[in-house]
């Protein structure tokens, strides 16, 4: 059926006004679950299918660089890349190849080319050995990103980092997110945390370390049944204008779209660390 289609309805009207409406999805897409028990093999896990209805809510980029894209093996993962394909959504935070860390994705919007990359800086828990997503280092990072610019007008950044149910990122996040900037990414969005954190600027560019959830189960806590989505006009250098929205998933598990959001600011803690960062 569309029960997830039905479930992210309400914030199709906002998602279709979007160029690229780029998320992170968490849940494997597969017929295929691994574990023992059956409630391993179904957990976070999703049918195929639900990639169409991802593609009929406006999403056009999904990262699958996140710790829980192995938790159904090899299989699942490529099972996931290409049902989203199939669907017409483009995949970002692949295992790049030769000088790659992540494989870069290129669209066009308009007269201009936005390059994408992602990477999950979590630490390994369903695979062993060399993950199909892209990991690296910080370094390996900003090399991609001073590649892409080369070529792209605009460079966005996706990263699935921090701790979670943490409210503020720490001091080598906001470092990590500086460095990207000045390597000549316009956007960093990050996610993993379950809870919102801050929304800022940095030079010319917009930094949010973590937009929390959009549909989740995780109904059971106000802070991980809220999230945002952030609404951006970019140019090649520089973020023109943005704006937050709440979210929230009700215990029904449909979603809302609320009102503008009043983001935190960046806490102060981390002291000489952030003032240099910022």
């Amino acid at each position: 059926g569309n029960a997830y289609g039905r479930a992210i309805a309400a914030v199709k009207p906002l998602l279709s006004e979007a160029d690229l409406a780029i998320g992170n999805l968490e849940a494997p897409l597969t017929d295929t679950g691994v574990g023992e028990r059956r409630l391993e093999r179904d957990q976070m896990r999703a049918s195929p299918l639900v990639a169409a209805q991802l593609a009929d809510a406006c999403f056009s980029v999904l990262s699958v660089a996140n710790n829980h894209a192995m938790q159904h093996g090899y299989r699942g993962f490529c099972d996931t890349v290409s049902a989203l394909r199939g669907a017409g959504i483009g995949v970002i935070g692949l295992r790049g190849q030769g000088e790659w860390c992540s494989e870069p994705l290129i669209r066009a919007v308009g007269s201009h080319q936005v390059g994408l990359l992602a990477y999950c800086w979590r630490p390994p828990q369903y695979h062993e050995g060399e993950a199909p997503f892209a990991e690296g280092q910080i370094g390996e990072a900003i090399a991609d990103v001073e590649r892409l610019r080369k070529t792209c007008d605009t460079v966005i950044v996706s990263l699935h980092w921090g701790d979670e149910f943490v409210a503020q990122p720490d001091a080598s996040q906001v470092n990590a997110a500086r460095a990207l900037v000045d390597a000549g990414a316009v956007l960093v969005v990050g996610h993993h945390p379950h809870v919102t954190q801050p929304v800022v600027r940095i030079s010319n560019s917009l930094v949010a370390f973590s937009l929390g959830n959009f549909s989740s189960d995780m109904v059971w806590m106000a802070d991980t049944a809220e999230g945002y989505i952030l609404s951006c006009e970019l140019t090649p250098l520089e973020v023109l204008n943005y704006e937050v929205r709440d979210i929230k998933t009700d215990d029904d598990y449909l979603l809302h779209l609320l009102g503008k959001s009043q983001v935190p600011q960046l806490d102060a803690r981390g002291g000489a660390e952030y003032r240099l960062s910022l």
